[in-house]
């Protein structure tokens, strides 16, 4: 029943690429994606987020 609808409903690939160029937009720069990584890593505190990542 699933894969019926999902083949009745095609994905809108403009749609797709939008959402995936806006994502890229917000998360793009030098030090968000490390600084995303640190805090998905546990770090919360602004210490030891600086002491994780190498250079910042």
């Amino acid at each position: 029943m699933v894969a019926a609808e999902i083949l009745s409903n095609p994905r809108n690939q403009k749609d797709e690429i939008q959402a995936l160029q806006d994502t890229i937009y917000m998360i793009g720069g030098k030090w968000k994606l490390p600084i995303i990584n640190s805090l998905c890593n546990g770090n919360k505190r602004f210490r030891d987020i600086k002491r994780s990542i190498p250079g910042i």
